[in-house]
């Protein structure tokens, strides 16, 4: 150790094993670490969810054919609670058409979320069909 004198104040140490190299004092090697998991942070973001077709954030998208008629029969069937053939054909028609819609978003997803939300949808609804939904 060594001794500095009254008036001085003592150097930090320097090391080189953090982040790219450059010499950082062991004080700030604690607070590079923050900035580095917001970094990190920020990158698995826009993995996740930056469209690989515009290079844009998309979390959600205008819904296309298959959705569509599945949300309008997911509407009715709520609303006016069919019951006999129509009940049926609503119920079959919802299955069938989110089916659609998950397997395209899990083909063709334009980032891993819409993927992922395709496969998650995709599982609920074949679980339905077997009356295992946790719904």
């Amino acid at each position: 150790m060594t001794m500095t004198p009254k008036n001085e104040t003592p150097t930090p140490t320097t090391s080189t094993a953090i982040g790219n190299g450059a010499p950082q004092s062991r004080t700030s090697a604690r607070a590079a670490t923050k900035p580095d998991s917001v970094a990190r942070a920020r990158s698995i973001f826009q993995w996740m969810f930056r469209s690989r077709e515009t290079g844009r954030i998309t979390i959600m998208q205008r819904p296309n054919l298959a959705l569509t008629m599945a949300l309008i029969a997911i509407v009715v069937r709520t609303l006016l609670h069919p019951a006999g053939s129509a009940g049926l054909t609503l119920t079959v028609l919802v299955g069938v058409t989110l089916t659609v819609w998950a397997v395209l978003e899990v083909v063709r997803g334009v980032n891993p979320w819409r993927r992922l939300l395709g496969a998650v949808v995709l599982v609920l609804t074949v679980l339905s069909w077997f009356g295992a939904a946790p719904w």
